[in-house]
């Protein structure tokens, strides 16, 4: 029996074996698969960034020996002073808002944002299944085919092909001789030769094949319950179910590499796994995590944390759909418009996006949130930026407060930023004067972290950031603004 070791390496690392044999596998953005054959076969998993922190469960499929198709779970522990509690309280977070980072996508983002989510959870829920769904009526219409070549017989006049001497003679039983008679033998003319012919087909894979098969059993058995999650839709399997069947070959051939793939036999092999993700997420009881960069995942909650916050403040937000950004919300406070950006990117093209053109004259900045309040046409900003480092020190601030400071422009050449703020989950040392440096830290984290005393961490997120609406970004106080 085939018995296969997959090893994570990384800041935490962890080791499983599977047994069975694998079948290919679909890492997160920022994971390399390295597979080496030795004393056993192992396959290494290693994140291409030396600055990321993997954290999470790692869904690994593979098929068993009676060759039915089975997952098993690869876990990856966070590191201190992460607590699972933390991990798994910002994930639930995000993924009940529709910002929860990609098991499997490139973009490493979920594609649904803040205001789907509010309009239709069942969405949400079924968003990877829709993808299925798609994909699977697409290849249906037009499925891809794959050139190769064939041996087959052919008349002797035929022009088919390229005619095979060596394999005409072993059909035969005797040797021939098509161009002359040797000497002391008879000519043997057949009336049939082997020929090398070209060839097309449709293109199976027995990995897609089990994949789909398992998400369609898998969904069925969930949707039987719409509670665990939704109500699942009666027709929204049966092309995924037709794929499964289409894509399995008969005769049993070994799979190409995924590489060698048609691209839409990729994207919904990712979209299957993706969905098996989502459904054991579903399980009663069931509280892990996908494997994900742990800093993606704490830079998408820090802004979802500051989107909660402002609307405790302000009332619910105007939020925007579809415009590039994951959160895009406005308030109307007193006279002042207020209006979030998760994330933005300010290039050397003039951008109006915040009702004056700005713009950087440094490099390209994408700070993870920006807040603006315009009155008029005077527009001031300030920024918040979750770093991927346990704590900040005043260097680091220094270094990365004033690319925003001085690196944004408005048109008139005047520095709009008021303001910017890093945050970090252990926060860290206050520049030396805050109010005229235009520079501070926050600490965050969804429970207080474990070890030193609150005061060791300076000042909190929501303390931070109601500190900077009323005083770089001049808002009223929330209990005197309308909501």
């Amino acid at each position: 029996m085939t018995h296969t070791q997959v090893r994570f390496e990384g800041v935490s690392e962890a080791v499983v074996d599977v047994p069975g044999r694998l079948l290919p596998l679909i890492p997160p953005p920022g994971i390399e698969v390295r597979r080496s054959a030795g004393a056993r076969d192992e396959v290494v998993l290693r994140r291409s960034d030396p600055f990321s922190a993997f954290v999470g469960r790692f869904s690994i499929p593979y098929v068993t020996e009676n060759g039915s198709i089975d997952v098993t779970f690869l876990n990856v522990p966070p590191a201190e002073p992460w607590r699972w509690s933390d991990i798994q309280s910002m994930w639930s977070d995000l993924l009940s808002s529709g910002q929860a980072p990609s098991a499997s996508r490139a973009g490493g983002h979920s594609e649904v944002g803040i205001a789907r989510v509010r309009h239709d959870r069942d969405a949400l829920d079924w968003l990877p299944l829709n993808a299925c769904n798609a994909i699977s009526r697409r290849l249906l219409a037009r499925w891809p085919q794959v050139s190769g070549s064939k041996v087959a017989l052919a008349p002797l006049e035929s022009a088919r092909g390229n005619e095979l001497v060596e394999r005409t003679e072993e059909w035969l039983g005797t040797r021939i001789s098509l161009l002359t008679v040797e000497h002391g033998e008879q000519r043997v003319v057949p009336e049939m030769t082997a020929r090398r012919v070209a060839d097309s087909g449709p293109w199976k894979s027995q990995a897609l094949a089990l994949v789909s098969g398992l998400v369609v059993r898998s969904a069925r058995a969930r949707g039987a319950d719409p509670t665990r999650a939704g109500e699942l839709p009666t027709h929204l399997l049966r092309p995924l179910e037709a794929v499964s069947q289409l894509a399995r070959s008969s005769r049993g051939e070994v799979d190409l590499p995924i590489s060698s793939w048609p691209p839409s036999f990729v994207l919904l092999y990712r979209y299957c796994i993706e969905a098996l993700v989502m459904l054991q997420s579903h399980e009663p009881g069931n509280d892990w995590v996908p494997l994900a960069d742990l800093w993606r995942i704490y830079e998408a909650w820090v802004a979802l944390r500051v989107f909660n916050i402002l609307e405790s403040r302000y009332g619910v937000a105007d939020i925007a759909d579809g415009d590039g950004h994951r959160i895009s919300a406005s308030w109307q406070v007193g006279s002042c418009l207020l209006r979030m950006f998760h994330p933005h990117t300010f290039g050397g093209t003039p951008d109006d996006t915040f009702g004056v053109e700005l713009r950087s004259v440094t490099s390209e900045l994408e700070p993870d949130i920006v807040l603006s309040t315009s009155v008029g046409d005077v527009v001031r900003l300030a920024i918040l930026d979750p770093k991927n480092r346990l704590s900040i020190d005043r260097g680091t601030l220094a270094v990365e407060a004033s690319k925003y400071l001085w690196g944004i422009r408005n048109d008139a050449n005047e520095l709009p930023v008021r303001c910017v703020v890093l945050v970090a989950p252990r926060g860290g040392a206050a520049s030396i004067d805050p109010h005229l440096s235009g520079m501070s830290v926050a600490w965050a984290m969804p429970e207080q972290p474990a070890g030193p005393h609150q005061a060791e961490f300076g000042t909190s997120l929501s303390e931070a950031l109601s500190r900077l609406l009323t005083e770089a970004l001049e808002l009223p106080n929330p209990t005197t603004a309308p909501h």
